[in-house]
């Protein structure tokens, strides 16, 4: 039997350009068989920066030297596809939004990375916070750097920029 999913989940945001001139953008959530997708090839990512902190003596034991392994790990063009799904149904005051839309006024091409970051808190905030295998990968991390990474986690989501 086939399962029906008619029910979408829009979430909105009120942000303000350069100008000051506000924009409220709604955008539908991604379903959760999308999420754990495109989570997958992150969580590898993650998963290979923390096994390489483990298995390798020279890793330097810092948060940057983390998100580097992280960064050179992940594909660009997963990171295109996941900015594509997460901009695909984005609109501002009712009318569907492009990438085009951010450079047809000067004082709205600042908003695109805080829209960003908006969209995938909400598409995948809940997944890495709640997710075992990525709170698995936390603990060996902050074994490995002596530190709580819950307060950089939680920054991370909740950041502007």
């Amino acid at each position: 039997m086939a399962l029906k999913t008619h029910c979408k989940i829009t979430v909105s945001k009120t942000f303000t350009d350069y100008n000051g001139k506000e924009y409220t953008f709604e955008a539908n959530k991604l379903n959760s068989v999308t999420v754990s997708t495109k989570m997958f090839p992150i969580a590898k990512a993650i998963g290979t920066a923390v096994g390489a902190g483990i298995d390798n003596s020279k890793f330097a034991r810092t948060w940057s030297a983390f998100t580097m392994q992280i960064q050179e790990n992940l594909e660009d063009k997963l990171f295109e596809e996941i900015r594509d799904l997460l901009f695909a149904e984005l609109a501002c005051d009712g009318e569907k939004v492009t990438y085009d839309w951010f450079d047809e006024d000067e004082y709205r091409g600042g908003m695109f990375m805080d829209i960003f970051f908006w969209l995938a808190k909400e598409n995948f905030g809940n997944f890495i916070v709640r997710n075992g295998m990525f709170q698995r990968c936390k603990t060996k991390l902050e074994e490995m750097v002596g530190t709580d990474l819950t307060e950089k986690v939680e920054e991370l989501l909740n950041s502007k920029n």
